[in-house]
């Protein structure tokens, strides 16, 4: 399964989902052809492919290619893949670890994974398990009616990322 892993551009390390996907792919769980986007991170994978960041159009491109995507729960992370119609694995980011600043994170990919938007792994185990089992997951979502209120959660997500930005300039 082609398989693309992004961190996003937190400047804190998300060494815990690298580690995770490298002992994956000694596992023979995650393919070795997995491309990995690392962002800031301190570890350094053994096994596959990685670049610390992508510019848009080349991130987008690995998104859209990817059979698999597995990703921090970032939400411009999940706005894309919900415009490319993909259900990734989110793996969000832990505060008591040193990884973000707030819980925003897994609160964001525990309320996608209960709206059908997502499936949710919280450490490499379950990671592991969701991986191997990826395509009865995604079909277990498709026929819990996983597209309704995609476009409203999309324009929602959009509309917050603006708000946010604003803040930010």
């Amino acid at each position: 399964m082609k398989t693309f892993v992004t961190l996003g551009f937190e400047r804190r390390p998300f060494d815990r989902l690298l580690e995770a996907v490298d002992e994956g792919i000694a596992r023979r769980i995650i393919p070795e052809a997995t491309l990995v986007q690392t962002g800031h991170s301190q570890y350094s994978l053994r096994r596959c492919q990685s670049i610390p960041f992508l510019p848009y159009a080349e991130m987008r491109a690995a998104l859209k290619a990817a059979e698999v995507i597995i990703a921090h729960a970032g939400v411009g992370t999940l706005l894309e893949c919900l415009r490319l119609n993909k259900i990734p694995i989110l793996f969000p980011r832990s505060p008591h670890l040193g990884e973000h600043v707030d819980d925003h994170q897994i609160v964001f990919a525990r309320i996608m994974g209960e709206h059908k938007k997502a499936l949710v792994a919280y450490d490499g185990e379950q990671l592991w398990q969701i991986f191997q089992d990826y395509h009865a997951h995604i079909k277990d979502l498709a026929g819990a009616g996983s597209g309704n209120g995609t476009a409203r959660l999309c324009n929602y997500l959009e509309g917050r990322l603006r708000e946010m930005q604003g803040e930010d300039g």
